[in-house]
């Protein structure tokens, strides 16, 4: 079925692509914000909607790096979080010079670079 999302997403228009890489960055700053105020339960909440993103897309790296995020938000494991949410925010930094192309670099440079570097994640 990934496959078949991910031949999918490749033939959509743009837009649709556009909101799927516009709905990823504003995930990752979404996370980066609970983490902040150390809400565990809206990490493992924004972690289970950014698995979808990276199924969708066929990535399997940021989809595991999404289930241990998701695991370590609810346990309350904000630590573990914290490193998780790191790896996860680089995969789909790596994913975006591939599957989500040159517009979504500028946008997850934003979310993973600028947003953990002001919070002390990097």
């Amino acid at each position: 079925m990934t496959d078949g999302w991910t031949h999918l997403l490749a033939e959509a228009p743009d837009d649709l692509q556009a909101m799927l890489k516009h709905a990823i960055r504003d995930d990752l700053v979404a996370a980066l914000d609970a983490l902040t105020a150390g809400d565990a339960a809206h990490v493992a909440y924004i972690a289970h909607r950014l698995k979808g993103s990276a199924r969708l897309y066929g990535d399997k790296v940021a989809a595991a790096f999404c289930a241990a995020l998701e695991a370590a938000g609810q346990t309350g494991d904000i630590e573990r979080a914290r490193v998780m949410l790191t790896a996860l925010g680089h995969a789909f930094g790596a994913a975006c010079g591939t599957a989500f192309g040159a517009a979504c670099g500028a946008a997850c440079g934003a979310a993973c670079g600028t947003a953990c570097g002001a919070r002390g994640l990097q």
